[in-house]
């Protein structure tokens, strides 16, 4: 009977694991959709979990005391042939136990290679995504780095038109200004018709 005990909690050990497992493949199939190595982990973890899944319903189906419980006699009338059919159950079910011990404790072992190879990939994917976003960011500064550059250049570009415009516009009133008082000494030079 330990053994059954040990089994089944080796069973609770796998199905405890179950929910963080599958929350943690819904996440990435989210972040990473499509078909990619991540994937095929996921494909991975979930066949091996319903593989689990498969040997611990196989085990109760074929567990001796489920046999015996589901044959036992409605009358507690027991005969030589009714004692003999409960001692084999109990010794087939002890023999089984040790198979599909066995067979949980693979599964397991299975589900647990699967998840740590899922969690490399993962890691894998994460850098890749980190390299890219630092690529990025860099070459983001670098271009920021010149856009800034080109407007202090053009800034200072702007304040030299502003000095040059400013000696045009006075070069040119100047220039208004003396052809003004030339045609203004002119007019007042010329000899009034008679």
């Amino acid at each position: 009977m330990t053994e059954h005990a040990t089994i089944r909690e080796r069973m609770a050990d796998l199905l405890r694991e179950v929910p963080d497992v599958v929350n943690q493949c819904e996440q990435y199939q989210t972040l990473y959709p499509g078909q990619n190595t991540i994937q095929l982990c996921i494909n991975d973890i979930y066949h091996n979990l319903l593989v689990a899944l498969e040997a611990i319903v196989e085990w109760y189906k074929q567990s001796g005391w489920s046999k015996w419980a589901a044959s036992r006699p409605k009358s507690f009338v027991w005969s030589l042939n009714r004692v003999l059919t409960v001692a084999e159950h109990a010794a087939d079910s002890v023999l089984k136990n040790n198979n599909y011990g066995r067979t949980i404790d693979q599964c397991l072992q299975n589900i647990r290679q699967s998840k740590g190879r899922f969690t490399e990939e993962t890691q894998v994917y994460l850098a890749y995504y980190q390299q890219a976003t630092f690529q990025g960011t860099r070459k983001l500064n670098a271009q920021s780095h010149e856009i800034n550059s080109n407007v202090l250049s053009l800034g200072g570009r702007v304040a030299q038109a502003e000095v040059n415009l400013q000696h045009v516009v006075n070069a040119g009133i100047n220039g208004l200004m003396g052809h003004l008082d030339d045609t203004i000494k002119n007019a007042d030079c010329k000899p009034k018709p008679l």
